[in-house]
């Protein structure tokens, strides 16, 4: 996601100064905040919605628990 922002920010710069050469580019982040880790069971409705949609797609087997793996 930021190498693309980047990109972008760099694409309408040359656009704005045509023929511009680079020697270095860097870039910076600042004030980042601590990522928060999502409760996947909160929205267990959506959760089930999207297992059912795979099974309809792919077969019912196409999502099993690990523990049944070999």
């Amino acid at each position: 996601m930021i190498a693309s922002v980047a990109a972008r920010l760099l694409d309408r710069w040359l656009d704005e100064h045509p023929g511009a050469r680079l020697r270095l580019l860097g870039v910076a982040l600042r004030q980042l905040t601590p990522a928060t880790q999502l409760d996947l069971f909160a929205a267990s409705g959506e959760v089930d919605a999207t297992v059912d949609a795979v099974r309809a797609r792919f077969g019912k087997f196409a999502l099993r628990r690990a523990s049944t793996l070999e």
